[in-house]
């Protein structure tokens, strides 16, 4: 048997751990690898799940913006995200809606400048628009330089207008006097297309000032004038350089006086109210005036502010007169007789009157105010059918006469009346009435709309009831019963009777019950 050599079994072992050292080295390799393909492959297993994740959200998201899409496209848009056009439309009838309130304190011009400040999308609108330049209010737009947008505006009639001027306004007068003398300056090159002219207040110094600006402007076009003045200074109205104004359409003064050769061919809207104060207009300034509106279609006169200087007045012809407003503080049966000869109306269908004073309610022991209504017995506007008498009732002549002069009436508003002294005029025994036949007489027969104003109502409707069935059963037109007066203040045992007048059947057909309840009354119609 051989023997094994210790040096090559020594060399052998060597060489096997030297091998078996090298395995161990790769197997460590191979751990290591394994380890780093595990971290990789939760790092992509990480990414996938992180994308699915984003995914997700960005489907949502997608999802969120198709929802709201759909919902914008079903509501309003932002008004600043309209199309131009209709922003424009929107302004116009903004604007047109306060021009329309002429004694509201904003107008087209200062609303336009509102408008304007809101954001520049709508300045750019509103100032390329000359339609929204056309209305001066000088209470808001003395202190803006209008030049541009009056030059804008140039195509289109121009209206100034002012409010009543407080003592706020007083304490600033040079400020004021200053501003509007720059506004003039630079309005008077405008004027030849100035329509319009509404000015309350003229007695405040700025307006003072005003006043002096506008006797200098030469304009003949101006077709609407209303001016006022609050104490009795003996202001006339400017003639704006001219005697005749043949455009003037509606004229309107309060505490102003008419100048002297101040003619109107197209008037057709003439009212002339006075003050407190012993304030009167020169009849025959008035006179010249009325000879040449013969288109005049409604007049609203103070009776007292005409100064006749002669007893005699003689007839001017209005032949398209159909509303004739007579207002006053005291009641002058002379007085009213000169004002009624002065006016004659062929075509008067309407007639207001209204008594404001405390002194209306003093009558002359003797003789009626009223008889200068009738002529020689006969009515001297007999075509008159619908009438306002508001504190002219004093007692049953004064009633009487009213009824005499006014037999035609369709349609008729009484205010401050007696409606039992009323009703007594309006039905009486007629000529072949006697005691075993008795015949009640209607006047008015054609009525049919009878409005009533501040009244007592437990002291009216039972009278009314019986007066309205009678007239019904005499055969007369139907009549609607309005009434305009507030009965919230009225008692409960009042409401409760106009509660059962509404509901009586027999009345169902011939009252038309129109009554203003506040909140907290009664319920029933």
């Amino acid at each position: 048997m051989c023997e094994l050599d210790p040096n090559a079994l020594d060399a052998s072992i060597r060489i096997l751990e030297e091998e078996l050292q090298g395995l161990k080295s790769n197997e460590n390799r191979l751990h290591q690898t394994e380890k780093e393909l595990y971290r990789q492959l939760r790092e992509v297993h990480e990414d996938i799940y992180g994308n699915q994740k984003a995914t997700q959200e960005a489907d949502k998201a997608i999802r969120t913006k198709q929802s709201l899409k759909k919902e914008r496209e079903n509501i309003l848009l932002p008004a600043v995200a309209l199309p131009p056009e209709i922003l424009s439309m929107i302004f116009r009838e903004t604007i047109d809606n306060f021009e329309d309130g002429l004694n509201g304190e904003l107008c087209n011009a200062p609303m336009s400048l509102l408008l304007s400040w809101v954001c520049r999308r709508w300045r750019t609108i509103v100032v390329e628009n000359p339609r929204f330049w056309t209305c001066i209010n000088l209470h808001h737009c003395l202190q803006y330089n209008l030049a541009p947008y009056l030059s804008r505006s140039a195509g289109f009639q121009l209206a100034i207008m002012s409010g009543t001027w407080d003592k706020a306004d007083e304490d600033k007068y040079e400020d004021r006097r200053r501003e509007i003398q720059r506004f003039f300056s630079q309005f008077l090159r405008h004027a030849h297309r100035w329509q319009l002219l509404l000015v309350t207040g003229l007695d405040y110094p700025p307006l003072r000032e005003l006043y002096y600006w506008l006797s200098k402007a030469r304009t003949r076009t101006l077709r609407v004038i209303d001016l006022s003045s609050d104490q009795a200074t003996g202001r006339t109205m400017p003639l704006f350089g001219a005697f005749c104004h043949p455009n003037l359409q509606s004229l309107s003064l309060q505490g102003i006086h008419i100048p002297a050769g101040f003619t109107a061919p197209n008037l057709k809207l003439l009212t002339l109210r006075g003050t407190q104060d012993n304030f009167t207009v020169p009849h025959a300034n008035l006179h010249q005036l009325l000879v040449s509106a013969t288109l005049l279609s409604q007049l609203e006169l103070d009776v007292e502010l005409v100064k006749f200087n002669a007893e005699e007045v003689g007839s001017i012809s209005l032949p398209n007169l159909w509303h004739l407003g007579l207002y006053f503080t005291k009641i002058d049966s002379r007085q009213l007789r000169r004002v009624l000869t002065m006016i004659s109306a062929p075509a008067l269908d309407f007639i207001e009157l209204e008594a404001t004073g405390d002194e209306c309610r003093q009558k002359p022991s003797e003789g009626s105010d009223f008889k200068s209504f009738s002529v020689d017995g006969q009515p001297r506007y007999p075509t008159v059918t619908r009438a306002s008498f508001s504190g002219m009732v004093r007692d049953r002549e004064d009633f009487e006469d009213l009824v005499h002069a006014f037999p035609n009436i369709k349609g008729v508003n009484l205010s401050s009346v007696d409606i039992p002294l009323c009703i007594s005029v309006l039905e009486h025994p007629g000529p072949d009435s006697d005691m075993d036949n008795p015949s009640m007489r209607n006047e008015w027969p054609d009525l049919d709309d009878l409005q009533l104003d501040a009244l007592a109502a437990k002291s009216c409707f039972p009278e009314l009831c019986k007066w309205l069935e009678r007239r019904r059963a005499g055969g007369c037109e139907l009549v609607s019963l309005d009434f305009t007066s507030d009965l919230e203040r009225e008692g409960p045992e009042d409401r409760e009777w106009l509660a059962k007048l509404g509901e009586l059947e027999s009345l169902d057909d011939i009252i038309s019950l129109v009554h203003c309840w506040g909140e907290g009354d009664l319920g029933t119609d």
